[in-house]
C-alpha cells in the first residue's frame, strides 16, 4: 500500500448504551469520574471521536461545551452522539437535557443520553418506575477491545505518569553515535542513513530497550531528515500502519520517559503523533506537554496539537505522508 492514501477503518460499534457504557474506559484510555463523556459516530456507526469534559464545566457552560464538541464532531464527519454523565458528584438531569437540545441545534442526532453511576445506568427515556440498569462490564464490545490488546489505566493521572521522567533517564546522549558538530556534509549524510536503519530496528524490537537504544532513537528523532523518513516508513512505507501500533507507542513513550530534558521535545512530539494515530487524545496531550516544557515552539508538536485540538481525523496524516516519497523525506526535496 506504499504511496497510496490510506484511511484507517474506524471501529464499528453498536450504539446502544448497554454496549457502549461499559467500554468507555477502554475508549478513553482510563476510567473517568465526575465527567461528561461523549462518543461521536458517523453514518455507518463508526466511532469517530471520544471526548471527556469535567462535569461541573458542562453544567455551568452547556452551550460553550456543545459548541466546542460539535465543531470537533463535524471536523471528523460525525453525525450522532451518545452522551453520559459518568459518576457525577452532582446529578443534573436538566443539564443532560439542555446538552441534548444544544447538540440537536448544532446538527447532531442523539443516540442516547443519560447517567452512568458505579455499576448502573439510567437514560433520559427511563421513567420513575424503571430500576437502574446493571452495567455489564464484560459485554461483547469490551471483549472485542480487550482482544485488541486495549486496557484502560486507572485514571487520567496514571496516563500522564506513563510519560513522566524516569529515574533511569539518560544524563546525556553519549551512548548514541551522533556526528560531531563540525562533521562534513558526507559524514552527516552517512550518519543519517545509519540512524534511520537503527531507528527502524529499535521500533521493531520486542526485547526491552537498552540505554543505547533509547539514546539512538532520541538522537534520530532530533534530526528532521531521519525523523521524517522513519515516520514515512511506518505510516505508508515498507512498514505501513505501524505509526498507530501499541508497540510503537511502548517504544517512543519509554524514550520520552528516559530522554534528557534538553533532548526530549522531538521524541515527545513523535509520541504525541503516535498517540493521535492510536486515537488516544489524553496520551497525545500528555506527550505534548512534555515537548512544550522543553521547547514551546517545536514545530511538530504545534502541528499535532492543532490536529488533536480540532479532532482532525487520523487519516489526514496518512494523506500527507501518501503525497510524499522517501527521497523527499530524506533530502527535503523531490528527485
Amino acid at each position: 500500500m506504499s504511496n497510496t492514501t490510506y484511511c484507517p477503518v474506524s471501529r464499528t460499534l453498536g450504539r446502544r448504551p448497554e454496549q457502549l457504557l461499559p467500554a468507555i474506559p477502554y475508549l478513553l484510555g482510563y476510567h473517568p469520574t465526575d465527567s461528561l463523556v461523549c462518543l461521536f459516530f458517523d453514518s455507518a456507526s463508526g466511532m469517530r471521536l471520544s471526548s471527556r469534559v469535567d462535569w461541573d464545566t458542562t453544567r455551568l457552560a452547556v452551550d460553550d461545551v456543545a459548541d466546542t464538541l460539535a465543531q470537533r464532531a463535524h471536523n471528523c464527519d460525525a453525525v450522532s452522539v451518545l452522551l453520559a454523565a459518568v459518576d457525577p458528584r452532582a446529578a443534573d438531569w436538566g443539564a443532560i437535557t439542555r446538552l441534548c437540545i444544544a447538540f440537536l441545534d448544532r446538527g447532531l442526532t442523539i443516540d442516547w443520553a443519560g447517567e452512568c453511576v458505579g455499576t448502573s445506568w439510567r437514560g433520559l427515556e427511563c421513567t420513575d418506575h424503571c430500576e437502574p440498569h446493571v452495567l455489564d462490564t464484560y459485554c461483547a464490545t469490551v471483549a472485542e477491545l480487550v482482544a485488541d490488546g486495549i486496557a484502560p489505566a486507572d485514571d487520567r493521572e496514571a496516563v500522564v505518569a506513563e510519560l513522566a521522567p524516569a529515574a533511569d533517564a539518560l544524563p546525556d546522549l553519549s551512548l548514541a553515535p551522533v556526528p560531531p558538530t563540525d562533521a562534513s556534509a558526507a559524514d552527516l549524510e552517512n550518519w543519517r542513513d545509519c540512524a534511520i536503519e537503527q531507528c527502524m530496528v529499535i521500533l521493531a524490537a520486542e526485547s526491552p530497550l537498552t540505554g543505547a537504544d533509547v539514546a539512538a532513537l532520541v538522537a534520530g528523532m532530533g534530526d528532521i531528515r531521519v525523523r521524517d523518513v522513519v515516520l514515512w516508513r511506518i505510516t505508508v512505507g515498507e512498514r505501513v500502519g505501524e505509526i498507530g501500533d501499541r508497540r510503537t507507542w511502548a517504544v517512543v513513550s519509554e524514550c520520552v520517559r528516559r530522554a534528557p530534558q534538553d533532548a526530549v521535545a522531538p521524541v515527545a512530539a513523535v509520541a504525541a503523533l503516535v498517540a493521535w494515530q492510536m486515537g488516544e487524545g489524553t496520551r497525545a496531550m500528555a506527550a505534548l506537554h512534555r515537548a512544550w516544557a522543553a521547547d514551546p515552539d517545536h514545530s511538530l508538536a504545534t502541528l499535532v496539537h492543532r490536529c488533536v485540538d480540532t479532532a482532525a481525523p487520523a487519516s489526514m496524516w496518512w494523506q500527507v505522508m501518501a503525497g510524499l516519497d522517501e527521497y523527499t523525506c530524506r533530502y527535503g526535496h523531490g528527485q
